[in-house]
């Protein structure tokens, strides 16, 4: 279950030989080499570049921020004070410097806790932001369920696609790629100790924002809104097409994802 309000909780609340996305290779000819705004694999141990989005910390619910085995851990670790008004714990980073029309998201879910009923995933064309404001796309993980989601004034306004049941292993890490090409949407997940096969997919069309700015989600998804969330993030990059050739974005992004993970000594 995804949290459908993430202001308020009157309703339930949101949750690799690695393939070139089927969307980065449909896109126009005038956008097909590899343009990389972003890419943070948080080896300085730092966010330095993020805006941290903490849209409870006014009310005595701030996210929480670290860095285990250089990757980037976002915590909503306090229950929301007024879950019913302000809606559940919640916190995410921002890169607002990387905003994207046509491009490519991705980034690793490394280490979760499986306990809590959350989800964790990547955002884009955010807008607005802020509590009761936020708008733009999410594609998240949580309780057993892949989501590409629209939000309007931090609401689940739609579901851009059905639901797409996965069960993902905690003690595996996974790569999540978010493609967008006007309004067609996509999103795939790699298991890294596997990549060359898509653990799930899940696609569809909306075009209600055009533009926005990236980042990271964490969010409580039980349905009283009163629990936490708490998920690691690793190796996040940025990609949006300039003009020149077909091939050379193809190889381009294909070499990125490609990447060997580096090796970490913390699970």
């Amino acid at each position: 279950m995804y949290p459908t309000n993430l202001f308020s909780a009157s309703r339930p609340f949101i949750k690799s030989t690695i393939v070139v996305p089927a969307l980065l290779i449909g896109m126009s000819l005038t956008a097909v080499a590899e343009h990389l705004p972003v890419s943070d694999d948080f080896s300085s141990g730092d966010d330095a570049p993020w805006t941290r989005f903490q849209p409870l910390a006014p009310f005595g619910s701030p996210g929480t921020y670290s860095f285990p085995a250089g990757a980037y851990r976002i915590q909503a670790a306090t229950p929301s004070p007024d879950a019913a008004t302000l809606g559940p714990a919640r916190a995410g980073s921002l890169r607002n410097d990387a905003s994207i029309t046509t491009g490519v998201i991705t980034w690793d879910l490394v280490d979760w806790d499986d306990s809590l009923s959350q989800i964790a995933g990547g955002l884009a064309r955010i807008r607005e932001v802020g509590i009761g404001t936020t708008d733009g796309y999410g594609l998240v993980y949580g309780n057993g369920d892949l989501d590409l989601l629209r939000f309007d004034n931090e609401a689940v306004a739609a579901e851009v696609a059905p639901t797409v049941a996965v069960e993902l292993d905690p003690m595996k890490d996974y790569r999540f790629v978010f493609s967008l090409d006007g309004d067609s949407l996509m999103g795939q997940i790699f298991d890294l100790a596997a990549p060359g096969v898509v653990v799930a997919s899940i696609s569809g069309i909306d075009g209600t924002y055009a533009s926005g700015v990236t980042g990271l989600l964490v969010a409580n998804s039980s349905p009283s809104g009163n629990g936490t969330a708490d998920a690691t993030f690793d190796n996040f990059n940025v990609v949006i097409p300039e003009p020149t050739s077909v091939t050379l974005a193809l190889l381009g992004f294909a070499a990125l994802l490609l990447r060997r993970r580096r090796s970490r000594s913390l699970r």
